[in-house]
Order: C-alpha cells, then sequence, then structure tokens
C-alpha cells in the first residue's frame, strides 16, 4: 500500500495502526501550517496517538511531520524492500485541534536504510532498532542546541551513520548534557 498526499493535505494519526504498517507514505511539499486541521500548503503527518507509535514502511518527500500529544511517535522502515530517503522535517511545530504540540518521536525499524537529509527540529526521542540511519547532506541534523534529543537509542540490530562524505557538518545529533 502506498499514499501520495497532495499539496494542502495533511493525514492525522489520532491513535496506533491506523495503517497497514507496510504502508509506504510521500509527503511530497513542505508544510507551511502545523495545525490539524489545516487547509494551508504544504503536505504533512500529525500524530495525536498519545505515548504510541505508528509504524509505516517508507517515508519519503519533503513534506512534515508533528504531533500534538507527548511520546507520539512514528516508525519508520516496517516491510520496506528498498533504502529511501527522507527530505522533510519531524518539527516540534504544530498543534492538532488546537491544543499544544509536542515533539514526535522517530523509531526506525527493518533491515533498510533510511536517510535523513533535512533539519529536524524535535526534541524527541530517536531510536535506531534495525536497519541503519543516515543523517546526510547539507542539513542533515536531529535537534538543535536549543532543541536536543532527549534521548538517543541504538539497539544491536540498528546502525547510526553520520555521513560527512559530501557536506561536512558539525552537530548532526543536538545532545544535551546531564
Amino acid at each position: 500500500t502506498a499514499i501520495a498526499l497532495t499539496d494542502g493535505t495533511q493525514i492525522l494519526i489520532d491513535t496506533i495502526n491506523v495503517l497497514p504498517d507496510s504502508t509506504s507514505i510521500h509527503l511530497p511539499t513542505p508544510a507551511t501550517t502545523f495545525t490539524f486541521p489545516s487547509s494551508g500548503p504544504g503536505t504533512a503527518i500529525a500524530l495525536n496517538s498519545n505515548g504510541n507509535t505508528e509504524f509505516i514502511g517508507q517515508l519519503t518527500g519533503a513534506g512534515t511531520v508533528f504531533a500534538n500529544q507527548d511520546s507520539s511517535a512514528i516508525g519508520v522502515g516496517w516491510g520496506a524492500a528498498t533504502d529511501f530517503t527522507f527530505d522533510g522535517v519531524i518539527s516540534s511545530g504544530g498543534s492538532v485541534n488546537n491544543s499544544t504540540y509536542n515533539d514526535p518521536y522517530l523509531v526506525k525499524v527493518g533491515t533498510t536504510r533510511m536517510t535523513l537529509t533535512n533539519n529536524h527540529t524535535t526534541a524527541g526521542h530517536l531510536v535506531v532498532y534495525q536497519g541503519e540511519l543516515t543523517r546526510a547532506g547539507p542539513n542533515g541534523k536531529w535537534g538543535s542546541p536549543t532543541s536536543a534529543a532527549t534521548e538517543l537509542r541504538l539497539s544491536r540490530g540498528g546502525t547510526l551513520i553520520f555521513d560527512n562524505t559530501v557536506n561536512a557538518v558539525a552537530d548532526r545529533q543536538g545532545l544535551t548534557g546531564g
């Protein structure tokens, strides 16, 4: 199953198991309005799953993922047969039905490689259970000095790669000391 959103559309994930786990989602354009419902330009996934993870196959394109409930996560790579790249943003900005926003988590599963090429502004957890997660390109970051990931977790089956072969970028992983 594959879903390709058109400009001005968003998917609201309000619970878990909304989509078949291997569903691939393509978000072709960056969202400029991070609210749901919204008629603004761009494409987005709005996570409203309150501490749960919605698993999908590939996540591709240049759109936006945001959340309004604490610990909402998107799991990517489930059942994916090929490597994939997400040029969009997992954002700390946004709201669903005028609720306050929270930082979405990203969970990488499956044996494929997911490449992130943009600056993800979330302070949500980053978890690599299986396969590879690569940060590449001129903006391939997770968090920032003011919005650093609260937790980075790698399991035995997961690999995190900071690819500076083309673009040397400092602070690809925003972390805070404690």
